[in-house]
């Protein structure tokens, strides 16, 4: 017989998160105390998800994936993931290191490559690859993004205008 049964999986705090949209999917009250960014399902190590029987929590093991579910509020960076091969020879390399696996230099905690896969639900905005500084400021100009068009409206690279903003 299949049985169903209740999860409880970790929340990730990040500030491009929502105070509203996890909290509403989890029944929980709006707006959250902070931002939150990502509902993760899976085994992960730093967040596993547990299962609820009997009333106990028992660790979720053996998922071969992490489902992630984004609440996106604000613009974020994307991540670039390795190849299998790049993966499994950064590891090696930063074990030869000796860098220790909770070191916060260390790129490569584990030999995956973690693809990623995107559906999205709402509609959203992705900016890829080297945009035009003409096409940026239009982009940065429709989302409300002033900085950002003016970064792009010196006649200068963008990237080294964007970093060297400051933080007002």
């Amino acid at each position: 017989m299949v049985e169903i049964l209740r999860m409880r999986n970790p929340v990730q705090h990040y500030a491009w998160g929502s105070r509203e949209v996890l909290a509403r999917l989890q029944g929980r009250p709006v707006p959250s105390p902070e931002p939150e960014a990502e509902l993760w399902v899976g085994a992960h190590p730093s967040a596993p998800s547990v299962v609820v029987r009997d009333g106990r929590d028992e660790p979720l093991e053996g998922l071969p994936f992490l489902l992630k579910i984004l609440a996106i509020d604000a613009p974020l960076s994307i991540q670039v993931h390795p190849s299998p091969e790049q993966a499994e020879a950064g590891f090696e390399r930063e074990q030869r290191a000796g860098i220790p696996l909770d070191d916060p230099r260390r790129n490569y905690k584990d030999r995956s490559a973690k693809p990623e896969t995107v559906v999205a639900l709402t509609d959203v905005e992705l900016l890829t690859g080297v945009q035009p500084a003409d096409r940026l400021r239009a982009t940065a100009a429709r989302l409300g993004l002033d900085w950002l068009r003016d970064a792009a409206a010196g006649g200068r690279p963008v990237l080294p205008a964007v970093l060297t903003l400051d933080d007002a």
